[in-house]
């Protein structure tokens, strides 16, 4: 059976804040979060590509499923989160088939 009522949270960020980003998403209740490598992408800041030797301009996605609850919690952290730094987080409805995963 599919369920409504639960958000896709996608946060693009510096792969060097990356442990940053999901304790705090595990602090705000997720139940879990899937980290991707960003190969590219085109931006406010100009266009970025991942291959760097030194790593610092690496950027993963982050996404995460969470029930409308956990989603509140995670987006009442979202200056921390966003910190000024080069980051972006989108919320947007989502429908799950097993819901007790999330």
């Amino acid at each position: 059976m599919s369920e409504t009522g639960f958000k896709r949270i996608e946060i693009v960020t510096e792969a060097l804040r990356a442990k940053q980003v999901t304790d705090i998403l595990d602090k705000a209740g997720a139940t879990g979060w899937t980290m991707l490598p960003v190969l590219s992408g085109k931006g406010h800041h100009g266009v970025r590509h991942s291959g760097d030797p030194s790593g610092i301009s690496d950027t993963v996605m982050i996404v995460v499923i969470a029930s409308a609850e956990h989603a509140q919690n995670i987006m009442a952290k979202s200056d921390a989160i966003l910190a000024g730094r080069t980051a972006i987080l989108a919320v947007s409805d989502v429908t799950v088939i097993r819901k007790d995963r999330f």
